[in-house]
């Protein structure tokens, strides 16, 4: 395929923010069944999430922090800023959001699961009581 343009983004990752130069290329034979369709570099998958602004290793660190470590938005959005990360709470939250997909995404592989389950020979269910986020409303009725 030919060099049909260069596209640019910014990733914001653990180490600062990143320029991408992304080499988009097109087929040019007409009777090509890709012919015109932009086809972006594999390799840029392995940044981030497509249209997405953070790097899949501030996605992953924000899920480990929420869900492992039981952190608010606001402690999260702290521990990033201590690590000289500059970023809102409200990309935080957007991060966040990612690493649910991700997660539900994984989850629905249910052939990997299944094998996985038989390898172990069990399964242990655990249940998480996290308690609201600070400064979440509670709803009484």
């Amino acid at each position: 395929m030919w060099v049909a343009y260069h596209a640019h983004r910014t990733i914001l990752t653990l180490q600062g923010l990143c320029l991408l130069t992304i080499v988009v290329r097109r087929c040019r034979n007409q009777t090509c069944s890709r012919y015109q369709q932009a086809c972006r570099p594999e390799e840029e998958g392995r940044w981030a999430l497509p249209h997405g602004e953070c790097g899949l290793d501030v996605i992953a660190l924000v899920g480990m922090l929420r869900y492992r470590e039981h952190r608010s938005i606001r402690e999260i959005h702290q521990q990033l800023k201590e690590r000289e990360v500059q970023v809102c709470e409200r990309t935080v939250e957007h991060a966040l959001h990612r690493y649910d997909e991700l997660v539900g995404v994984h989850l629905q592989n249910k052939d990997r699961l299944q094998k996985r389950f038989r390898e172990q020979k069990r399964v242990i269910l655990a249940l998480d009581g996290l308690q609201p986020d600070v400064g979440a409303r509670r709803c009484c009725g």
